[in-house]
């Protein structure tokens, strides 16, 4: 019998429901699904907002709520899963859904978003609590129109808010909750998306034998450019 394997996707402004024409938010990495698809079952989950998928009526999630979303999906469909590869947001869901609902699923992590900067809150000028409301517009028509911020920009307001949510949620709490033997992360020398060499320098000696750079790979291109190598190490990994 296969292994199972479960995809989640990244945080791509290219996948917001009013970008794309796309169902799948893996289309763009067919090459490293398919391949994958010859020796596992592949199943795929879009999360709410992404590729024309229905919105929910809150004002917006974390990336808990998001965990609980793929803990749904999976009770829902009776699955168990035995491998989660995560990219870039994707990546740190399946962090925080291993963390919570703990289970016996192995995370390879493609540029997973661990490190979040918590210095860009402070770019903004504090104001009162009365003035909250006046500050969050200002903030967001500077992420708008002066840093264009993609996310910003092309979100619709369910995006927008979850986006300011998630981006401000450090992870390496959850990180280090995890069986070290669960845990595989790949990321490109390249990288200027998140921040993996300072996740690799403050990783203890387990967890940096558990992280793989690949050469000049940047945050875009490592599942598309660089898939044979992304695929020969999931295999030298899946097969230890």
């Amino acid at each position: 019998m296969k292994k199972k394997i479960l995809l989640l996707h990244g945080w791509d402004f290219n996948l917001y429901s009013k970008m794309t024409n796309q169902v799948d938010a893996w289309d763009e990495y067919k090459s490293f699904i398919n391949v994958l698809g010859k020796d596992y079952d592949i199943y795929k989950i879009t999360f709410p907002g992404f590729c024309h998928t229905e919105e929910p009526d809150d004002k917006s999630w974390n990336v808990s709520r998001y965990a609980r979303y793929v803990q749904d999906y999976l009770d829902t469909n009776n699955l168990d899963i035995d491998i989660v590869i995560g990219y870039s947001f994707g990546g740190a869901v399946a962090v925080k859904w291993k963390s919570i609902y703990k289970n016996k699923s192995k995370l390879f992590l493609i540029a997973p978003a661990i490190i979040r900067n918590s210095n860009k809150s402070k770019t903004f000028i504090k104001t009162p609590r009365c003035l909250d409301f006046i500050r969050n517009i200002l903030r967001n028509l500077y992420l708008v129109y002066i840093v264009k911020n993609p996310e910003m920009k092309y979100g619709n307001k369910f995006i927008r808010n979850s986006y300011q949510v998630i981006v401000r949620e450090d992870l390496r709490k959850e990180l280090d909750s995890i069986n070290i033997n669960d845990i595989h992360i790949i990321y490109g020398t390249k990288d200027t998306a998140v921040d993996p060499f300072k996740l690799y320098s403050t990783a203890d000696k387990d967890l940096k034998d558990n992280i793989i750079f690949i050469n000049d790979a940047d945050h875009n291109n490592i599942m598309t450019k660089y898939n044979k190598e992304l695929y020969s190490i999931f295999k030298d990994i899946i097969y230890k």
